[in-house]
């Protein structure tokens, strides 16, 4: 079991990552005058969305850990990534900006509060043995 939840922890961590570069990245651009809707910036931002959004493809996190978070909205994440990563003609500014501003912040506190979980159960398995 101790591997599985290392293993969720690590992917967790991953997104917690970028989801978290999404944010510092807005504040640079705004800080350095560069419109978040400039398409350099949105393809910095739409990079990460699409790398943050991998963790949940091909079972690199664990049915166990979706259902036992199942407040967390996994298929809404993974449709993002999709929306970024199958988006073949120009992206919908409008919805990723949506995302970048109200999605994210609250990937990353739903995010937080997993990766508390995991380390809490990692340590009690730890402390069993």
């Amino acid at each position: 079991m101790r591997n599985r939840l290392e293993s969720d922890l690590f992917h967790i961590e991953i997104m917690i990552d970028r989801f978290s570069r999404i944010e510092e990245y807005s504040r640079r651009f705004t800080k350095l005058g560069i419109d978040i809707r400039d398409e350099m910036a949105l393809d910095s931002l739409s990079f990460q969305l699409d790398q943050a959004g991998e963790q949940l493809s091909n079972g690199k996190l664990s049915s166990e850990l979706k259902k036992e978070f199942s407040d967390v909205d996994w298929r809404e994440m993974k449709s993002v990534r999709n929306f970024i990563a199958h988006s073949y003609v120009r992206k919908n500014n409008a919805v990723l900006m949506k995302i970048i501003k109200k999605d994210v912040p609250k990937y990353i506190d739903q995010l937080y509060s997993v990766r508390q979980q995991l380390l809490k159960q990692i340590r009690n398995e730890e402390n069993e043995k």
